[in-house]
Parts: C-alpha cells; structure tokens; sequence
C-alpha cells in the first residue's frame, strides 16, 4: 500500500508541477506592452511598404503607357510632314479651329473624324478664298482652275463632297489611317497653297 500512495503522491505532484509550470511559462511568455507596440509598429510598416511597392509599379506602368503614347503621337506628327507654312490660318481663327480638331483627332486615332473636320476644313478654306455664294462643287472646280489643287486632287475632293454623309452616317465602313492621311495632306497643300 504504501507504494500505491507514493505513486499517487508522485502523481499529484506531477500533476501540479505541470500546471505550475502552464502558469509560468504563460507568464513568462506573455507579450509585454513595448513588445506589442513593436510588432504593431512592424505589421504596418509591412503594409505601408507593400502599398508603397504596389505604387511604385503602377507608376512604372503609367510612365510606359505614357512614353508609349507620346512615341505613337510624334509618329503620327511625323507622317503629317512639315506644317510650318500654314500662315493663312492665322488670320482665319475659325479655319484654324477645324485644322486643329482634324490634326488631333489623326495625331490621336480618329480617322473618321480626322477625315469629317479635313473636309469642312477645306470647305470653310475655300469658301474664304470664293465666297461663300458657289457650291463646293464649284469651289472645288476654280480651286483646280486657279492651280490650287491638282487634277487628282479634284477628283478626289469631287469624291469626299459625294460621299461626306456617309462618311459621317455610314459606320459600316472603316476609315483607314492611310485614307485619313491622305486628306490631311491634301489639306495642308490647299492650306500652304493659300497662305
């Protein structure tokens, strides 16, 4: 018997030296308040520097669309050629209000509208140099008659006059960079031609 009590006066003790030791280790392992502050303080430097990483790439990214975009309009620019000598805009503000919408929109894309603000530019040119009593058929005609436009170009201009409405109505049909860029040049000859 006295070995069964023993054992279980070992096994108590046991029993409570465990638990005492639950207490402190508990105790001891228990974050103190500066501790918690650390890490508080490290968590959200973590944070802050993944946010910070994550605009950083953004703006890399931004910064490329931009330089791209910028690469794309001096492209654009440079397929226009020399617009130097365009001085009769200048006294013509609303001549040179439709030149600019026409250029932006090609330097930007916009071939259809590229092409529609092209044409009422030559249209609203022509009608400052003859009047605005002709036709633009008319117009057209003693703009080829005055060595303004060449034979070519007259028929080409005969062809937008008929065909400006679907231009505008006619979605159906894509406009081609190639097909604005052609009008535009023949707009800024009838313009540099005037000037």
């Amino acid at each position: 018997m006295y070995e069964d009590d023993h054992y279980e006066d070992d096994s108590g003790a046991a029993a409570g030296a465990l638990i005492l030791g639950g207490i402190l280790g508990a105790v001891f392992a228990s974050t103190k308040p500066e501790d918690k502050q650390k890490i508080a303080n490290y968590d959200r430097l973590l944070l802050e520097t993944k946010h910070l990483k994550e605009e950083h790439s953004k703006a890399i990214e931004d910064a490329e669309k931009y330089r791209e975009m910028m690469n794309y309009l001096e492209q654009n620019r440079a397929k226009l050629g020399d617009t130097s000598g365009l001085g009769f805009l200048d006294v013509h503000p609303a001549a040179k209000s439709l030149f600019n919408e026409a250029f932006n929109m090609f330097l930007y894309g916009f071939n259809r509208a590229a092409c529609v603000f092209a044409i009422a530019t030559i249209e609203n040119i022509l009608s400052l140099k003859y009047g605005d009593k002709m036709t633009f058929y008319d117009m057209v005609e003693k703009a080829k008659k005055d060595g303004f436009i060449s034979e070519s170009n007259k028929h080409y201009l005969h062809g937008l006059r008929s065909d400006r409405n679907s231009l505008i109505h006619d979605c159906r049909h894509e406009i081609s960079e190639d097909e604005s860029l052609i009008l535009m040049k023949l707009t800024i000859r009838v313009i540099g031609s005037l000037s």
